[in-house]
Formats: C-alpha cells, structure tokens, sequence
C-alpha cells in the first residue's frame, strides 16, 4: 500500500472495530494531527496486559474475526495492522476504557508494551492514534472511516447477517478453515448464507485442514 494512504487504513481498521464493538461510533482529528475513533460500547475487558497483547502484532488471527461481513470485507488482521504502522512511524496508541487511560507502544518484539493510569472514562471506547513523520499527512484521511461508518447504519447494503460464500476467494476461504482450530469444516460452513441444509455435503468436498 501507498505510504500515504497509510493513515487511512489505520482510522478505517479502528472504526470497523468499533462498529463490530456496539454498531456506531465517530472519528475525528486532534489537535496536535493525531486522530481518534470513538464508540459508546461496554468498553474493552482484561488487565492493562491483555489490553496490549490485543494491540500487538505478535496477536494471532483469531477465528470470530476470520468471518467476512458485507460492510467490512475481510477481518481478524486489523489491529496487528495497526500497531505495525506505529511501530514503523515511531507513533503511540493511546486507549481510553473501563476507568483506565493506556499508552500502548508496539515494541521490535511484536509485543506492545503498556503504561496505565486511571481516569475518569468510563463508557465506551475512544482510540487516540498518533503516527509519525514516516507516515505522509493526507487531508481527507479519515474518508474510508466515514464510508464504513455510513454502510453500517440503518439501510444495510447486504440485508443477511450471515457472512456469503461469495464473500471468499479459495485462497481467504483457505485461510478461514485454517484459524477454525477444533471447529469441524461442517461447523464453519452451517454460519454462511444458504448453507445451513447442505453444509455436510458441502463439507463433504472440503479436506480437513486441523493441524495444517
């Protein structure tokens, strides 16, 4: 990708993790060219630690995140994206949840490494981003941000809820299969749309794929 579309793919990584969070949340900038995406959600559970492995780029792809919805496009990558361009730009991550303020600081490791404070916010979420110099300014950065945050409202552009198969190519559907862990093929293919009643003959085709 572009060096300087950079910054707008980490505000658009940040809002669709929102929007999976609680279905709304805003963007903005700050005033010293950072910016921050906010939602109303019940906010990020775990300890300080927890908190930083989840913004880490060691984190491994987690299964949940692997299902592709209509509004967002593939998932379960995003925030390692994001603390990779911080890292890479010497920037800061800076999250505000639960009571607690955090300065997270992705590490040469793949680990992040976390400061926390208390503070008086206690609803929701709000992710204050702050990259650096390496990172191209780019005035109209937070357009992909708004474009997911308006195909998440009231007038779905996909009206099912469950993810598609055409949502797939044979190589992200590869990938899907591979993250599912202990999951059975037929387990995963019952959630897409218009599969439910013919999942195990579908499955039927598909190697297994535990322990590749």
């Amino acid at each position: 990708m572009a060096p300087e579309k950079l910054r707008s793919l980490v505000a658009k990584e940040l809002a669709d993790n929102a929007l999976d969070a609680c279905g709304q949340c805003s963007v903005g900038v700050l005033a010293d060219g950072g910016f921050y995406v906010e939602n109303p959600g019940p906010g990020i559970e775990g300890n300080p630690e927890e908190i930083g492995w989840i913004f880490s780029i060691r984190r491994p792809l987690a299964t949940s995140k692997m299902i592709r919805r209509p509004t967002r496009g593939a998932l379960g990558n995003g925030l390692r994206v994001v603390a990779g361009v911080v890292f890479a730009s010497g920037g800061t991550i800076t999250v505000f949840t639960a009571g607690r303020r955090l300065l997270l600081t992705p590490q040469e490791s793949g680990e992040t490494s976390v400061e926390s404070e208390p503070t008086g916010w206690h609803e929701g979420t709000r992710v204050e981003v702050r990259l650096g110099k390496a990172v191209p300014e780019d005035t109209d950065f937070l357009a992909w941000a708004e474009l997911a945050i308006a195909a998440a409202g009231n007038a779905p552009i996909y009206k099912s809820k469950k993810t598609s198969p055409h949502f797939y190519d044979s190589d992200s559907f590869f990938e899907l299969l591979c993250s599912c862990g202990e999951r059975t093929v037929r387990d995963v293919i019952e959630e897409f749309e218009g599969c439910s009643g013919k999942a195990g003959e579908i499955a039927s085709h598909v190697p297994d794929l535990r322990g590749v």
